[in-house]
């Protein structure tokens, strides 16, 4: 072979290499799990149900006195829809190939509320959850978000991001352990005495958590009409 052949043989390797360099780090597709919930709840569409999966496009819905768990992964672990709520699972992606993973999840609250708890992660990762007038930024936390912006954080710092519906002006505001976001009163204030606490798994309970044994569900993302009754709970 000659010189030309040899070049031409090695610059087809290092594309071949590229290739598959870049394809092994594309991010990949993470997923929620239905862990549990309490009356009427959908998933996807669907009456909920035990073991029930979902990504990207997924609408989670809850009605009076019902709740659905659900057990994201890598991407969360636990995130809690609470009742007569409405919230989309806008992004859930992780990418292991680096020293450190980088995750990406995105949730909108339409209506009602929810709480999560949210390990710690890369400074390249990033967890949003969206209300119609705030943004809010979470990196290992406990929360409580509420579909009128306002964020009660139980552990760690939230960043949130609020925009009046009025003029479109944007304010920043950071967020800690036994504070508030009063979108009333626009401002960083005490979590009141008496108000309950969030219900989802925290600290070593919250990373020993297990993903419902049994029969996994998979359902189509999107809204359905109606809403499931019944309630049920991981094994």
């Amino acid at each position: 072979m000659n010189k030309f052949g040899r070049f031409q043989h090695l610059v087809g390797l290092c594309a071949a290499a590229l290739t598959v360099s870049l394809a092994t780090a594309a991010p990949q597709a993470g997923s929620a799990k239905v862990k549990a919930f309490l009356g009427s709840a959908t998933f996807g569409g669907q009456p909920a149900s035990i073991g029930a999966v979902g990504g990207a496009g997924t609408v989670v819905t809850t009605g009076a006195a019902s709740d659905i768990t659900l057990d994201l992964g890598i991407n969360g672990p636990i995130a809690k829809v609470l009742e007569n709520s409405s919230v989309s699972i806008d992004d859930l992606t992780f990418d292991t190939a680096g020293a450190e993973p980088v995750i990406s999840t995105k949730l909108a609250v339409k209506s009602g509320k929810i709480e999560a708890n949210v390990r710690k992660t890369s400074s390249q990762s990033s967890y949003i959850v969206k209300t119609p007038t705030s943004t809010a930024s979470i990196r290992g936390t406990t929360f409580t978000i509420y579909d009128n912006g306002t964020v009660l954080v139980w552990d760690g710092c939230v960043d949130v991001t609020y925009r009046d519906p009025q003029s479109g002006r944007e304010v920043k505001y950071n967020v800690c352990k036994g504070q508030m976001f009063d979108s009333i009163k626009l401002a960083v204030v005490e979590i009141p005495a008496g108000t309950p606490g969030p219900t989802v798994p925290t600290g070593a309970a919250a990373a020993s958590a297990q993903a419902p044994v049994g029969a996994t569900i998979f359902v189509s993302p999107g809204a359905g009409p109606g809403v499931g009754q019944g309630s049920g709970s991981a094994q």
